[in-house]
């Protein structure tokens, strides 16, 4: 399929807000594009370069496309500049202008021109893996010279989502659940099939690509863990009472503690290790200490372990606050910083060994593989846990967590199976400020901000923050936050909001405001508040009927940078199960 065509394809999904829809057109893209084109057309639709854990990195600036623009147009870069403050689309922008001057505006840089020729995906796709792939000397000048190049043969529709890819802005309202269930009406495979394929190979294009290739069996191979490849975390719900907890769990479970630290996935090959984020980021710069020594302590030869990587005290065996392990994420020094604050993972689960998925078995049997894959060492130890006999032991196990300040507990049924990508009720976490006579925190995502005044002049000084609803998948505003921002705060979050900015409200984004700047869903942090009330403005909905917002919001100053969007942004129906604990004001 010729790029072009793809583009076109594009303005469709562009063109509405409907899931039904995008799912219909998805589906009929499907039957024509060829089994190769399946994995680019994908990600560029949902705004990505591949999957996660190998991802392309184009590294343009916003700025230096601008300048692409006014050499590939011959428009001059303040006009661009003017007009990109006004729209907040240079992809708008670019098509805008069409084929104006563009043949004129080459010449000089390229000399003669000829006609423009077509480009499959395919084409399209292998010169973004050479641009992301230049580095060394004088590398933003080659991949400025080959962008140009790239677009030079572009029509405007072309032109307008390449641009938007080389900034990261697509916008188009597909997402990977969406690509999913336009597989499955293709196929007739059950969505369940695929999302567990998805979650266990984090790698969307492979599992269509699979699906349409090689069918059901084809995925069901997809089930079985590849070490190496990042598996997506099974994550847990809120408990809201003791009684509560005891009575999902059916009385056949155990308490852990919830550490304060990273989550973070093992993986051992050989001697070969892959530490991987919860958002499938390689962790390996981070922790040189844990790649180089875990080979001589893990006894397997091919293993994936999940569990906490938290700052640690090996004198006093105690664990150190979060803020110290925030330190370790350094792009410098890191042999330095390695050096001053220890670390030790603490592995709570097991989802693969030589050869064999473990992930379905009981949690009660991954225990005792477990227990046979690595002995407790400096750098790893398997997490701390009691056993649970009545729902008092869960209340006391929380008082004990509070008084060592810990965040809280985590209570996991014994007959759970690992479940990949899921929020699952098997696993509940229950923190020392669920009790009734604390206050709670809310983990919100910003979705906008306003510019502020006085002090807080030139960055944005109140943010409009949201809570997600996983049944219509949008982000549905909760507050407007200011309180417990610092200077450094707020100058921090500009310059990344301005990097996250879109020209107008996104599609998954339901809002009654209207703020100086829109931004993509991507920066979590922990909020606090007295009480959850009902709300005229705000949009998450209340099971009572109207719509709750959060009274007197703070930054805890806690930066949720260790979790994923949406999957760890508190929901609509947690806020609700919270509403029953924290007063609903009148």
């Amino acid at each position: 399929m010729d790029f072009k065509d793809l583009c076109n394809w594009f303005d469709k999904l562009e063109q509405t807000t409907k899931r039904l829809e995008m799912i219909s057109i998805l589906h009929e893209l499907l039957d024509i594009l060829s089994i190769e084109e399946i994995p680019p057309a994908v990600y560029l639709s949902t705004g990505e370069l591949g999957p996660k854990y190998d991802v392309m990195v184009l590294g343009f600036q916003e700025k230096s496309v601008m300048k692409i623009l006014s050499n590939l147009t011959m428009v001059p870069l303040d006009v661009i500049d003017k007009k990109f403050k006004e729209v907040g689309d240079l992809g708008d922008i670019v098509f805008s202008i069409g084929d104006k001057g563009s043949q004129t505006g080459l010449m000089d840089f390229l000399g003669e021109t000829e006609p423009k020729s077509k480009q499959s995906i395919l084409d399209v796709w292998k010169q973004l893996e050479k641009i992301s792939k230049i580095e060394g000397e004088n590398s933003e000048v080659k991949k400025f010279n080959s962008a140009l190049v790239l677009l030079k043969d572009m029509e405007p529709i072309e032109r307008k989502y390449l641009v938007r890819t080389l900034v990261g802005k697509v916008r188009l309202g597909a997402k990977e659940s969406t690509w999913l269930d336009a597989t499955s009406k293709k196929t007739g495979i059950e969505i369940d099939l695929l999302d567990l394929a998805a979650a266990i190979r984090s790698n969307i294009g492979l599992v269509i690509q699979t699906a349409i290739r090689k069918g059901k069996e084809g995925i069901e191979r997809l089930h079985i863990p590849k070490v190496g490849i990042p598996i997506m975390p099974m994550l847990p719900h809120r408990g809201e009472s003791s009684e509560d907890i005891w009575n999902r769990m059916e009385g056949k479970c155990e308490i852990e503690i919830k550490y304060d630290g990273f989550r973070i996935q093992v993986h051992k090959s050989g001697n070969k290790i892959y530490l991987w984020s919860r958002n499938e980021e390689s962790y390996n710069e981070y922790f040189p200490e844990l790649v180089k020594e875990l080979p001589k302590t893990i006894k397997a030869n091919d293993v994936i372990l999940d569990g906490e990587v938290v700052a640690f005290n090996q004198q006093t065996g105690e664990m150190m606050p979060f803020q110290k392990l925030t330190n370790r994420r350094r792009i410098y020094g890191v042999k330095e910083i390695a050096a001053e604050i220890k670390v030790k993972i603490f592995v709570f689960d097991i989802l693969f060994k030589d050869g064999k998925s473990i992930f379905k078995l009981p949690l009660v049997e991954r225990r005792k593989f477990l227990r046979d894959t690595f002995s407790d060492s400096e750098l790893m130890g398997i997490s701390i846990s009691w056993s649970c006999e009545t729902p008092e032991d869960i209340d006391q196990q929380l008082l004990e967590a509070k008084e060592q300040n810990r965040e809280g507990i985590m209570v996991k049924s014994l007959l759970s199976p690992y479940e990949p990508g899921k929020r699952s009720f098997y696993w509940l976490k229950y923190k020392a400020d669920y009790e009734k006579s604390l206050s709670d925190t809310f983990d919100l995502v910003i979705v906008g901000g306003w510019k502020g005044r006085g002090k807080r002049a030139g960055v944005y000084g109140t943010l409009l923050m949201a809570a997600y609803d996983p049944d219509s998948e949008t982000y549905m505003t909760f507050c407007k936050l200011g309180a417990g921002l610092t200077e450094e705060d707020m100058k921090t979050l500009t310059s990344e909001m301005e990097e996250l900015k879109v020209p107008e409200k996104p599609k998954d984004v339901i809002s009654n405001l209207d703020p100086d700047i829109w931004v993509k869903p991507k920066i979590i942090l922990e909020v606090s508040g007295a009480e959850i009330s009902k709300s005229p403005v705000h949009t998450v909905p209340s099971s009572e009927g109207g719509t709750l917002s959060l009274r007197f919001p703070r930054y805890t100053g806690n930066r949720r940078f260790e979790k994923s969007v949406p999957d760890d942004v508190t929901t609509v129906a947690e806020i609700n199960e919270m509403a029953k604990i924290m007063r609903i004001g009148k």
